[in-house]
């Protein structure tokens, strides 16, 4: 990695709130580095929560939630955001050339050593959008630095292509009998203190009041599985032995 490169992350996600939900103290600490920090959020969540008691419409929840999501970017150091409003509860149905393109496209432009997204599971949640993103994301990392893939990104953007580096998988330990969820994701690889840093992932939380209905959820998680910091699943390269403490461990 060239010295004139900006460490950068580009989280890939199906929904609003997918940022903070799990995984979401380490952005801030990494953005406290001077790390930049880009966020692909697939859909508008549309289809989620309107609140209890309503904050909004259903029509207009979409627009709704694109402003939490953005006011949400602030705490977590999150710099750069993409947009692409694809249907909520839909994303399998986009064509893979146009969910991929775009995360190619964006990986070009943000250039980023290190990509986060779902596992193939999709999250405790095992929500379709979020196994839908994972694909896509999977298959943008591999296609990102081949110049045959979307050509059109060097001529009507002058894009080169780029070939990021690390891609992690969001996970979570195994779940203690009786929890909420049994699903289990990836083994643990990476582990990022985020001492110091809760706070901020909670106040991102804070700013998606829509989906305040799942705030039940929210404190079960945090207080079972990332007290003691996030953790990562590292799917490529392959994971060297022993635990990870840093996302771009091997790449400083």
């Amino acid at each position: 990695m060239s010295a004139a490169e900006p460490l950068t992350i580009l989280l890939s996600f199906a929904h609003p709130d997918d940022e903070c939900f799990g995984t979401g103290a380490a952005w801030p600490r990494y953005a406290a580095e001077g790390v930049r920090i880009h966020l692909f959020c697939a859909t508008d969540g549309g289809a989620g929560s309107v609140g209890t008691p309503p904050i909004t419409t259903r029509d207009e929840l979409g627009r709704v939630r694109r402003n939490e999501l953005r006011k949400a970017c602030e705490p977590l150091g999150i710099g750069g955001l993409t947009l692409p409003g694809h249907p909520d509860g839909k994303l399998a149905q986009v064509p893979d050339d146009v969910l991929v393109g775009q995360i190619v496209e964006t990986m070009r432009e943000v250039r980023p050593q290190v990509v986060v997204t779902f596992g193939p599971e999709g999250a405790p949640s095992e929500h379709p959008d979020h196994k839908a993103i994972h694909r896509a994301t999977v298959r943008a990392f591999e296609l990102s630095g081949d110049a045959e893939a979307f050509p059109e990104h060097a001529s009507d953007r002058f894009l080169a292509p780029f070939a990021p580096s690390k891609l992690y998988f969001v996970t979570w330990p195994d779940p203690e009998p009786g929890f909420f969820t049994q699903v289990r994701g990836g083994s643990v690889t990476t582990r990022i203190d985020t001492t110091g840093y809760g706070d901020l992932r909670d106040a991102a939380w804070s700013a998606h009041r829509t989906q305040h209905t799942h705030r039940d959820k929210y404190d079960q998680i945090q207080s079972a599985w990332y007290q003691n910091g996030d953790v990562f699943h590292l799917d490529r390269p392959a994971a060297p032995d022993g635990t990870e403490r840093d996302l771009f461990a091997g790449l400083r």
